[in-house]
């Protein structure tokens, strides 16, 4: 497997986020990842996506999402990148959904919770007046995931 990097940027468009989804799925999969590993990364991005032009950005489609891969025979690394509202630290620490019987859970809310439970490692970090998410899915051995907040 071969190292490298590439930058993705797209408008905070919701239309934009399944091609940006596809994107990162098609170039796991030409770098090597399984169709699994692929599969995970793109849910990833698409959540953390999402998060960024729906929180950070209050929807508002004039402005910007970065995304950077970053591949190492170790490691594939992703980093989600606004400029919008910072995520509040109780936000950041991934929390079990609540389900109770009966009860349907809310169709939004869980994003981090999934991005947790499928990368080995995710971060979060302000930056310059810019937020960033990093999300490492491990090439070798699973390492259990490691999640810190830094301001």
């Amino acid at each position: 497997m071969q190292s490298g990097a590439i930058k993705l940027t797209i408008e905070s468009r919701i239309e934009n986020v399944e091609l940006a989804g596809v994107s990162i799925s098609r170039i796991c999969r030409e770098a090597g990842l399984s169709e699994q590993a692929a599969f995970e990364v793109e849910v990833c991005v698409v959540e953390a996506v999402n998060n960024a032009i729906k929180h950070a950005y209050g929807g508002n489609p004039e402005k910007e999402v970065e995304i950077y891969l970053e591949l190492t025979p170790a490691a594939l690394t992703v980093r989600v990148v606004d400029t919008g509202s910072p995520m509040p630290a109780k936000m950041f620490r991934p929390r079990q959904p609540q389900i109770r019987a009966g009860v349907d859970p809310p169709a939004s809310g869980r994003g981090l919770f999934i991005i947790h439970s499928l990368m080995d490692q995710v971060s979060y970090a302000t930056e310059g007046g810019r937020n960033v998410l990093s999300l490492t899915k491990s090439l070798g051995e699973p390492e259990p995931c490691a999640s810190q907040k830094k301001d």
